[in-house]
């Protein structure tokens, strides 16, 4: 059997624009390219021998790789019942980081953990399954399960705790634990790493935001609790029941640029703002607050995080009978973000999205929908991989709405195409549990 990862090199097979790709092929037979506590390789399976009592024999690959879009996923059949049984696989960044995908009876948790931060660490349990995978894409850590290796199920996305240069030089491990009572004995076969690949002056896909939004109502101030990392893109969108409000934002030393602004200075309307920011600061939490000094009239927030994205076109509009915007992009198969705000209070319950594009759909990347029949409706949804640069036309086919402001903007991934798997072995990617 073999053992497969990315490690630092050259002269692989598969080439990313800056990251450093090689394979690394080992058969078990001598362990000479692990440093390795309590293990063996007896017919070329690695097995691992955990005595009672907290003791933990593992296996560390000597070489290291980049875990910036890539993946690694294992096998785990025939897994111990016991509570005091602990193992999995784990990525180690070093410096107290590290991401992992780790079993404990019928449980297993993804977690990332760093020392020194706020969050330290960020958690995600569920009952356990056969092959897990974790991947990072586009600024943030995936973990996945499947039944068969093949059809993969997303169940947790952790957010990006670390910088992608902490992500050069990781390290794969494997481990187990028993805590008390019987000992463990873990056999490891097939694990794999699938390199990303990237096509030079093609953006990727720009990952669906995390979402951050308050309520939609009167008041003098609203606040959403944001969590972000250095490179996030922020993008807040206010939503106001009429023209007249003077909007502030502010919030974690960030400067916010209006890149949108959409309403009638004519007459009342609804208003949508799109502001931007990006941040450059460490992982933290804070409170983006949204103040209203124009006036009792209702409104709300929210702040979408892309990771690693930046900014393209921009466009503004208003409508006394058509709830549309045209924006001209400027990159291929980018993400629109529309935000409407209706100040004839008509009600959205019945609605259709229209543009080019993946259609903003309820529970996914329509991301608001507010009706109060007294005051105003809102809407905020993304449309998705939008297709070649040029003139598109976004907003609502039904219901017919009057009096809205309209802002849009274009949010554009840089940093190369999706990670394509790369087959290193026609058996997959198993690692066997006894």
């Amino acid at each position: 059997m073999s053992l497969l990862l990315l490690a630092k090199g050259s002269g692989a097979p598969y080439v990313a624009l800056d990251r450093k790709i090689a394979t690394m092929v080992d058969s078990f037979g001598s362990l000479s390219r692990f440093a390795a506590s309590q293990a063996s390789a007896p017919n070329g399976v690695l097995r691992l021998d955990a005595a009672s009592g907290d003791y933990m024999p593992f296996v560390d690959a000597l070489e290291t790789f980049d875990l910036r879009g890539s993946s690694v996923y294992a096998n785990f059949p025939n897994r111990p019942t016991l509570t005091t049984a602990i193992f999995g696989l784990y990525c180690v960044m070093g410096g107290g980081k590290y991401v992992e995908v780790q079993y404990s009876a019928a449980i297993m948790t993804a977690k990332w953990a760093r020392t020194g931060s706020t969050p330290s660490s960020l958690t995600s349990s569920m009952a356990a399954k056969d092959w897990v995978r974790i991947r990072e894409s586009q600024g943030h850590f995936y973990f996945d399960w499947s039944d068969d290796g093949t059809t993969w199920t997303q169940w947790a996305d952790l957010g990006h705790p670390f910088t992608l240069a902490e992500l050069d030089g990781s390290g794969l491990n494997i481990s187990a634990i028993a805590s008390s009572g019987n000992p463990v004995v873990v056999y490891a076969d097939h694990i794999n790493y699938t390199p990303p690949v990237d096509v030079p002056g093609v953006p990727a896909t720009v990952p669906t935001p995390t979402e951050h939004e308050t309520t939609y109502a009167a008041a003098t101030i609203r606040s959403a609790s944001v969590t972000s990392a250095p490179g996030d893109l922020l993008v807040a969108t206010t939503l106001a029941e009429d023209r007249a409000m003077a909007i502030g934002l502010t919030g974690h030393s960030l400067t916010w640029e209006l890149k949108a602004d959409g309403y009638d200075p004519s007459t009342s309307t609804g208003r949508a703002r799109i502001f931007t920011a990006t941040e450059t600061a460490a992982l933290s939490t804070w409170s983006a607050q949204m103040t209203n000094s124009g006036g009792t009239f209702w409104f709300g927030m929210n702040v979408l995080r892309f990771p690693g994205c930046v900014t393209g076109a921009a466009a503004s509009n208003y409508g006394s009978a058509d709830a549309h915007i045209n924006i001209t992009t400027t990159s291929h198969d980018s993400s629109v973000l529309v935000a409407i705000a209706d100040y004839s209070a008509t009600s959205g319950n019945i609605r259709t999205w229209e543009g080019p594009g993946e259609l903003p759909v309820l529970n996914g990347t329509e991301f608001t929908y507010f009706w109060n029949s007294l005051h105003y409706t809102v809407y905020l949804g993304l449309f998705q991989n939008v297709g070649a640069p040029g003139l598109k036309t976004y907003g609502l086919d039904a219901p017919v709405i009057g009096a809205s402001g309209l802002a849009a903007i274009e949010i554009i991934n840089p940093l190369g195409s999706p990670a394509v798997p790369a087959l290193f072995d026609r058996r997959g990617a198993s690692m066997v549990m006894m």
